[in-house]
C-alpha cells in the first residue's frame, strides 16, 4: 500500500480497534513519506508500535516464532520458516525499534535447519533496532508489521506460512479445520448447521476441528473427543471420512486447564459421558450445567448421578433449578458420569426461583 492517505489510515486504525487484524510490511505509505520507504507515517507508527530505521540491506534469513501469541495458536515457539522456496523467507530487510507495548511474533535467524518447538524465557523487548515481525494489541484487535518485504520468498509451501494464514483468516470464524492443515481447504470441509456440524476429509487424515465456542458448550461425535481448552474448543475424530458433530445441552464453567469429553450418549432414560483432565489437574474440580435435549430435565425434578472413577463408584441425587438446569460439581479426574432416573418434580424454593438469569450460560446457538 504505497499510497495510503490520511482517511485510509484513520479507517484502518478504527478497523483494528474494533477487532480487526492488520498486517503490513516495508513501504507502507511511502508516497506520504515523500518516497522514503524506511519510515512509516506518524499514524501508522502509532498503530503498529514501531519506528523504522534506515538501511535496507541484502540478507538470507528465515523467520522463527519468538513468542507464542493467543491470536496465532498454531505458531509454536521456536518453529522456523525453512521451506521449499530457496529455503529462506527474507532476501532483504531493514530494522525497526519497538515502542512500549509492542512485542515480537517472529524474530529472524540465519539457520535453515528445521527446529522443534523450544520454550524461551519471557523477557520484555528492548527499545533497539530489530529485524522481525512485530505485533501490537489494541482495544479489540492486533496490528502486525514487518520491516522487510514479507512475501518476497515466503509463500504457501514454506513452513509456517499455512499456519500463520490459517490463524490470520480463521479468527472469529465459527469453524476452522486444524487438521488436515491446508491454506486452501481442498482436502477437507466443515459446515455449521442449526443442530451441529458436518465434517469431511478427502484423504486418510483424521480430522480435527476448532469451534468458536464462547459458551463452552460440549460437542460430541460418534467416534472422537471434544477438548475444551481455556481459549478454544477442539473436536477430534478418530477416523477419516464423513462425521456429524452434535452440540450437546451441556456447558463447562471456565477453568484454567483443558477438559476432555468423549463417548457422550443420551436417550430419554439416561445421559452419560466420559470426562477428564491431565493428571496434574486431577485434584481440581469442574462444574457442568446440563439442560434439556433428548434426556428431558423438568424444573424442580430430581436426577440420580452415578460417578465412576478408578477408585470408586458414587451415587447421589441432584435437583434441577426453576429453569430446568442441573448443576453438577465433579472432580477433574478421569471418570464416567451417568445421569438418569428422573424422580418426581419438587416445588423450587424461593432462593431457586430468584436466581439471576445470567447464571445460565448455555448458548442455544453457539455457532
Amino acid at each position: 500500500m504505497l499510497d495510503f492517505p490520511d482517511a485510509a489510515q484513520d479507517a484502518l486504525t478504527s478497523y483494528v480497534k474494533n477487532g480487526g487484524t492488520a498486517v503490513a510490511d516495508l513501504s507502507l505509505g511511502m508516497l506520504q513519506m515523500k518516497g522514503n520507504n524506511h519510515y512509516l507515517p506518524a499514524k501508522m507508527q502509532e498503530l503498529f508500535g514501531v519506528i523504522n530505521t534506515p538501511g535496507l540491506r541484502p540478507v538470507r534469513l528465515n523467520l522463527e516464532v519468538y513468542r507464542e501469541h493467543p491470536r496465532f495458536p498454531l505458531l509454536l515457539q521456536g518453529l522456523r520458516s525453512t521451506g521449499l522456496h530457496n529455503s529462506l523467507a527474507i532476501g532483504q530487510a531493514a530494522k525497526a525499534i519497538p515502542v512500549a507495548g509492542t512485542d515480537l511474533l517472529f524474530t529472524t535467524t540465519t539457520s535453515r535447519k528445521v527446529q522443534r518447538p523450544t520454550p524461551r524465557p519471557h523477557r520484555p523487548l528492548e527499545a533497539k533496532p530489530i529485524t522481525g515481525m512485530f505485533i501490537r494489541r489494541h482495544e479489540r484487535g492486533v496490528a502486525l508489521y514487518a520491516p522487510f518485504p514479507l512475501y518476497q520468498y515466503w509463500a504457501s509451501g514454506s513452513m509456517l506460512f499455512d499456519e500463520f494464514h490459517r490463524n490470520l483468516f480463521g479468527a472469529g470464524m465459527a469453524l476452522e479445520m486444524e487438521r488436515p492443515m491446508d491454506f486452501l481447504p481442498t482436502m477437507a470441509s466443515a459446515a455449521a448447521y442449526q443442530d451441529g456440524v458436518a465434517l469431511w476429509t478427502r484423504d486418510r487424515t483424521v480430522p480435527q476441528l476448532r469451534v468458536n465456542n464462547p459458551a463452552r458448550r460440549l460437542f460430541t461425535t460418534h467416534a472422537g473427543s471434544c477438548v475444551l481448552e481455556p481459549d478454544r474448543t477442539v473436536v477430534t475424530c478418530t477416523t477419516a471420512g464423513y462425521h456429524i458433530v452434535e452440540a450437546l445441552p451441556v456447558t463447562v464453567d471456565p477453568v484454567p486447564f483443558a477438559v476432555r469429553v468423549a463417548d457422550c450418549q443420551q436417550s430419554k432414560q439416561a445421559f452419560s459421558l466420559d470426562l477428564g483432565a491431565a493428571d496434574e489437574d486431577a485434584g481440581k474440580s469442574l462444574t457442568l450445567r446440563v439442560t434439556g435435549g433428548v434426556y428431558a430435565i423438568a424444573p424442580g425434578s430430581r436426577h440420580r448421578v452415578t460417578l465412576v472413577t478408578e477408585q470408586a463408584v458414587k451415587d447421589f441425587t441432584v435437583a434441577a433449578d426453576a429453569r430446568g438446569t442441573l448443576v453438577l460439581s465433579l472432580p477433574a479426574a478421569r471418570c464416567r458420569v451417568l445421569l438418569g432416573g428422573a424422580d418426581t418434580i419438587v416445588e423450587p424454593t424461593p432462593a431457586e426461583s430468584d436466581q439471576a438469569p445470567g447464571e445460565l450460560i448455555i448458548d442455544v446457538d453457539p455457532l
